[in-house]
């Protein structure tokens, strides 16, 4: 019959889940240097803090890992952290996975292994602690032997049964009612498979964690994960250098697939991280990135003259064409953009506004012909151009032909950035 456990979804969101995000990367790239047409799926926060589940022609793997941020920490056995991940992988085990070879459970943690300490039981049992630190033996690859498996038994029984029940009030009315309902809770769970647990089925299951102590902390690990990026083979010239890129993008879409409501959608895989390698080689590094992108908006909120382009036009040339006029508001539609712009094209229209807004600042007229106007653009783009031109020295714009310049003065008199007859 299945069992019932305990749902362990997720919890932290501080520095804990950032690890998270960083170590999933890193399976996946690690899977993709292996193999770069191999199946798999990677989601944070399903079982446990990354589920990493691998589908072969044969059969299917699984990758479970519980990760723990704890700086200038000991673990031992009695730790809450490692018993309540014991137990955890136990239900893991035996829910799915006891009759197989194809699942692997991390423990994956920036502390370092303590030594174990005597250890007295709820019901007064006192525990002597093995020779050598349990968690020493189980990262170097060892087995228990009878006395150190009897301390392990002991602690993740109490520990198991601790969770599963809760001895309600005495004095509560509903006493006999809750009393019950822990005890169906707990005969509904593992317990007694581990009650019954042999020396061979405990180091059977211990064997497939895999345990990783004093580790890479968030900075170390990240490093670790943009060298893997770089040296993955979906990586070319034209994402070259944007190993940062890439990976603010998986860190991204692991937020979003966790906060999905549809299961299936929590799953990122293959084919998603080469997508985000893909867009990267159309994506702008941050090192090239025109910083001036941030003053667009600062700008905008200055804004007094509220007249758009037709306005302006007739403002200083009554009789300018009106079929003129609407080809520049339609030329001045093409490059229409909303907060959300991509920052690189809001550098490119901010610059583009300083390159006009100092024409304007010397050469603005009271009034103008239809010619005289047609010339101040004229002499409004070649210096935009030209402004450009040797910005690009430095930065990198996605778009910067003339073409688009041209658009942009005239949707930056239309927005009300600039005037003719006023800066």
């Amino acid at each position: 019959m299945a069992k019932d456990t305990i749902y362990r979804g997720a919890s932290d969101k501080t520095k804990g889940f950032r690890l998270q995000k960083i170590r999933a990367i890193k399976l996946m790239i690690e899977e993709i240097i292996k193999n770069d047409r191999q199946l798999f799926y990677t989601a944070i926060e399903i079982t446990e803090d990354v589920d990493h589940t691998i589908v072969n022609e044969s059969h299917i793997e699984s990758r479970v890992e519980e990760l723990k941020a704890y700086d200038n920490s000991a673990f031992t056995l009695q730790s809450e952290a490692v018993k309540n991940t014991l137990v955890s992988f136990f239900d893991i085990y035996f829910k799915n996975w006891q009759s197989s070879d194809n699942v692997k459970l991390g423990f994956y943690t920036t502390a370092t292994i303590g030594k174990e300490k005597k250890k007295v039981l709820f019901n007064g049992t006192t525990l002597e602690p093995p020779a050598q630190p349990i968690l020493k033996i189980l990262s170097d690859g060892g087995t228990l032997d009878q006395s150190a498996f009897e301390y392990f038994k002991a602690t993740i029984l109490e520990e198991y049964r601790s969770q599963y029940f809760k001895t309600p009030n005495p004095k509560s009315k509903n006493y006999a009612q809750e009393l019950a309902k822990q005890q169906n809770k707990l005969d509904n769970s593992y317990f007694s498979t581990l009650e019954n647990l042999t020396l061979e089925e405990a180091n059977n299951f211990l064997d497939k964690i895999y345990w990783h102590f004093d580790d890479e902390d968030n900075d170390a690990l990240k490093a670790s994960v943009l060298q893997l990026i770089k040296t993955c083979p979906l990586s070319n010239l034209s994402n070259e250098g944007k190993e940062e890129t890439i990976f603010c993008e998986l860190m991204e879409l692991l937020d979003e697939r966790q906060n999905d409501n549809v299961f299936s959608n929590k799953f990122i895989t293959g084919s998603d991280v080469k997508m985000v390698f893909k867009n990267a080689e159309s994506s702008i590094s941050v090192e090239l990135l025109d910083p001036s992108w941030e003053r667009y908006h600062e700008e905008s909120q200055r804004i007094t003259d509220k007249r758009n382009l037709g306005d302006k036009l007739m403002s200083v040339c009554p009789d300018f064409s009106k079929q003129l006029h609407g080809i520049y508001s339609r030329e001045a539609c093409t490059v229409k953009i909303d907060k959300n712009s991509g920052k690189s094209f809001l550098a490119l229209k901010y610059r583009v506004f300083l390159a006009c807004a100092e024409y304007l600042a010397l050469n603005a007229q009271s009034t103008y012909t239809q010619d005289e106007i047609i010339t101040a653009i004229g002499k409004m783009l070649e210096k935009s151009t030209a402004t450009i031109e040797t910005l690009k020295n430095d930065f990198t714009y996605k778009v910067s032909n003339e073409v688009i310049i041209k658009s942009i003065i005239y949707d930056l008199f239309d927005e009300c950035f600039i005037a003719l007859n006023e800066v």
